[in-house]
């Protein structure tokens, strides 16, 4: 099942993916003020949402059209990202193919939803696109756990982690140029692991600017599935409900093309993956 947390008002309400039209508002529907993270770790709220009978609730169907989308998590403890994670992707940067995972991290502040604009720090204008498989954690983990890695997922998602690459590129640490304001995108549809019954290591991810196709990958291509990567961090930081761990880009990125090409106002980038949905937000020029 897909689903997605939206304002009404200014209060965030979880959403039920009912088709392209209309979506099932739940938080309305079961008379709950759950969260979207609460329907994906508890089975009882998942099991009252798939089996609710929307007919008995009109007042909770939303078009499409009206929703203003909220984040899927609205402010996760930790965001780690996965750098150099695609082959493909690895031979169109200077970089050699990592031997073990590199790690980054991103911090709230810098989230935005689906439809919400990117960023372009006027300082640094050299804003990036790329379109990643975003994995929400759902349960408490540490490496002394003998637990499954899938028991450790609660859904996965899209995310556009837009990066400013004259702040990344300018010394051996990434930090700077992956958490100014604005430049996460994360969401807008998380997918239980059950739509995905054969896991999350063959899926299509597709990026485009505008209309243009500029990254088109596939997890497989991943040097470190997400099995590894879980098992690999909960070795060293305990992974905490809510987390959210981003598992790197296909090749495309803007940088490394010839001339490179970087986010520009106006510009509309898409991250899609068929398995799960596209997340779209327009680029603007930030405030100084």
């Amino acid at each position: 099942m897909r689903l997605c947390q939206f304002y009404a008002g200014e209060t965030v309400h979880v959403g039920y993916d009912l088709n392209e039209t209309v979506l099932g508002d739940l938080t309305e529907a079961l008379n709950t003020s759950h969260t979207l993270l609460d329907f994906l770790t508890d089975p009882d709220l998942l099991k009252r949402a798939v089996g609710h009978d929307w007919k008995t609730t009109p007042e909770a169907l939303i078009p499409i059209t009206e929703v203003r989308w909220a984040l899927p998590v609205s402010s996760p403890s930790k965001i780690i990202g996965l750098g150099l994670n695609y082959r493909r992707h690895v031979e169109e940067t200077p970089y050699a193919r990592p031997d073990y995972p590199v790690y980054f991290l991103r911090l709230p502040h810098t989230l935005v939803a689906h439809q919400e604009p990117l960023k372009i720090p006027p300082k640094w204008p050299t804003l990036d696109y790329e379109g990643e498989l975003a994995v929400i954690i759902g349960r408490d983990v540490n490496g002394r756990d003998d637990i499954p890695w899938q028991s450790a997922i609660a859904g996965y998602t899209l995310f556009n982690d837009a990066s400013v690459r004259s702040l990344q590129f300018r010394g051996p640490q990434w930090t700077l140029g992956k958490n100014c304001p604005a430049t996460g995108a994360f969401g807008p549809w998380v997918v239980t692991p059950d739509a995905l019954p054969e896991g999350p290591d063959h899926l299509l991810l597709e990026t485009r600017i505008n209309q243009e196709l500029v990254q088109q990958g596939n997890t497989a291509d991943m040097i470190f599935s997400v099995g590894d990567i879980i098992r690999d961090l909960a070795q060293v930081i305990p992974l905490s409900r809510g987390d959210v761990i981003l598992t790197g880009t296909p090749d495309g990125v803007g940088f490394a093309q010839k001339p490179p090409r970087y986010l520009a106002p106006d510009d509309w980038v898409r991250v899609r993956c068929p398995a799960i949905g596209e997340l779209v937000n327009p680029v603007v020029l930030a405030d100084d």
